[in-house]
């Protein structure tokens, strides 16, 4: 179209289309409009014996071109609905896979977390050295990382902290108080604090659920176990005061049904074997 266009500037142009196969669909719409304009007065593009083309529709009706207008209206009428079709399809479609992937992304979360933060420390120089089983070696700079909530230091930090040295002096227990670096983000610190111990103590109570680092340092140090630790014994639990088990996050409950745990009993200097086990849980290689 734009070829005869730009041809007719310096002549007049006759087209014969008697003969030849014309469709009347959404494909040649614009075509069809460009050749009723070229009808008006004053065009330099003549189409010879107008009146007398034929067309034909998608389900093959025959159309004469005496009725081109209504051809042309009726076309615009039906594309008009078939974009609308596809252009909600279209956002249907994309929304559809907006959510699927907000909805993986959300579901491997806490993995996700965990790799990036891992991969920022890999990046920093952090090397593992393996095993030819795939086994990572590795000298860790602490023995424990404790985590607890900020209502529970009397024992998380003070108690476990004397029990535990009292009884094995050389032990290097992690606590965020002391360990974690001023300025870095608290979630880089977890993963490293949980990274660099032997262990993770989780001192598991109401307001151990109801903390967000908490949980974060629970899930950090649980995915620690499962993808670099080969499930090894990295994570010990300490069941503190009365916890409602019913309302436990799911990996929580998970581990509680899969792994033994230790109740923190009421009298707590009265229990010296209890200690004793703490202890060579957490020194046990």
């Amino acid at each position: 179209m734009k070829v005869f266009d730009e041809l007719s500037e310096g002549s007049f142009i006759s087209i014969n289309l008697i003969g030849n196969d014309i469709s009347c669909t959404c494909d040649t719409l614009k075509f069809l409009t460009w050749m009723q304009s070229k009808q008006r007065k004053g065009s330099r593009i003549r189409f010879m014996n107008f009146e007398k083309y034929t067309c034909f529709s998608a389900n093959s009706r025959q159309k004469n071109f005496i009725n081109i207008s209504e051809i042309i209206l009726e076309l615009q009428k039906n594309c008009s609905s078939k974009t609308a079709v596809y252009v909600v399809s279209g956002f249907v479609l994309v929304l559809f896979i907006v959510i699927v992937i907000a909805g993986i992304l959300y579901r491997y979360r806490w993995k996700l977390r965990y790799i990036y933060h891992m991969t920022r420390r890999s990046l920093r120089g952090y090397f593992l050295l393996q095993n030819q089983d795939g086994s990572e070696i590795k000298c860790f700079e602490f023995d424990a990382f404790v985590s607890y909530a900020e209502e529970d230091t009397h024992f998380g930090h003070d108690t476990l902290k004397s029990k535990v040295l009292s009884k094995y002096p050389s032990a290097k227990l992690c606590y965020h108080k002391e360990h974690f670096l001023p300025g870095r983000s608290i979630p880089e610190s977890i993963v490293n604090a949980v990274n660099c111990s032997r262990k993770t103590v989780c001192v598991l109570s109401e307001h151990f659920l109801a903390s967000e680092w908490c949980i974060y340092e629970f899930k950090m140090a649980n995915l620690e176990k499962i993808y670099k630790r080969c499930d090894q014994n990295s994570l010990l639990v300490l069941k503190f005061g009365n916890v409602n088990l019913d309302s436990l996050p799911a990996d929580i409950m998970i581990y509680l049904k899969s792994r033994s745990y230790m109740e923190i009993p009421y009298k707590i200097d009265d229990s010296d074997g209890f200690w004793d086990l703490i202890v060579n849980a957490i020194m046990d290689e």
